[in-house]
């Protein structure tokens, strides 16, 4: 980010005008996402598999969870694909008809807990399979000392999938490669 910001800020005598845009996501989920990694992929894959779930810190901590679906929406925008949405851009830099420039901030614009996350993921495991386990309780370890308390980012218009729905298309996915 700070070398296209540095080469967009550069002019040289005589060379062509890039246009670039910076685009900026919070936590994107969704399927396929690699095992281990994504906290919704992470708590689905344990609680259908009835194994416990690890919560670092008091389940407090508020992140932005983004939909990939919603993610590649922006991206494809970015990239100049789809048509302009008014108010994506945080901060302005050359002026284009036809692609974003500057920093597209891509969030949902609402903040989610670790433990509403985690009950949101209960809640739609437990719908889908009508299983409930007692190791669903999670297991609380001290925060990490990289662990952001809170971290969301500006809605955006190109975000359409609310938290509930892509949980939903996650954990159907998962089910579906794990056979479940």
């Amino acid at each position: 980010e700070v070398y296209v910001d540095l080469f967009d800020a550069v002019s040289f005598e005589g060379s062509s005008n890039l246009t670039t845009c910076t685009v900026v996501l919070p936590n994107v989920y969704g399927p396929r996402q690699c095992v281990g990694c994504g906290a919704v992929n992470i708590f689905a894959r344990a609680l259908l598999a009835g194994g416990p779930v690890t919560l670092f810190g008091d389940g407090r901590n508020v992140r932005d969870y983004l939909y990939v679906a919603d993610a590649v929406r922006a991206l494809t925008h970015a990239g100049g694909c789809l048509p302009d949405v008014v108010g994506y851009l945080v901060a302005q830099g050359h002026a284009s008809p036809h692609l974003p420039v500057g920093r597209m901030l891509v969030g949902t614009g609402v903040g989610t807990t670790d433990m509403d996350l985690l009950n949101a993921v209960r809640r739609t495991v437990l719908e889908q399979t009508g299983r409930w386990d007692d190791l669903w309780e999670p297991r609380l370890e001290p925060s990490r000392s990289c662990d952001v308390r809170s971290s969301v980012l500006p809605a955006s218009p190109l975000v359409t999938t609310p938290l509930a729905a892509g949980v939903r298309l996650t954990v159907e996915a998962i089910r579906k490669e794990r056979g479940l």
